[in-house]
């Protein structure tokens, strides 16, 4: 899979998300009630196509990669303060 990746043949999307984007999943596989119960992510950190998000509703964070799709960009204003402040909370729960 790997390999069909970096030849480009399998990209959903050439969007890269930036830090403070608010996203909803729209994974087909997984059903609404999952959908609902993560709520929206902001983005935390993002490397090219690589990005990490944070939940709101469980508030919990994942990887993932945009060119796999899954993820809708939300009609609203980025957050990057948001992303700064969820990154800060996180690094300090590791010191």
């Amino acid at each position: 899979m790997s390999e069909a990746i970096r030849h480009k043949a399998m990209y959903s999307t050439d969007r890269h998300f930036k830090v403070g984007d608010v996203l909803r999943m729209v994974s087909h596989y997984t059903t609404w009630k999952e959908v609902e119960e993560k709520g929206l992510a902001v983005v935390i950190q993002s490397s090219g196509p690589m990005f990490t998000v944070y939940w709101l509703g469980d508030e919990t964070t994942s990887k993932h990669d945009a060119r796999w799709g899954g993820f809708n960009l939300q009609d609203l204003a980025p957050m990057p303060d948001v992303a700064k402040h969820v990154e800060t909370m996180i690094q300090m729960e590791y010191i």
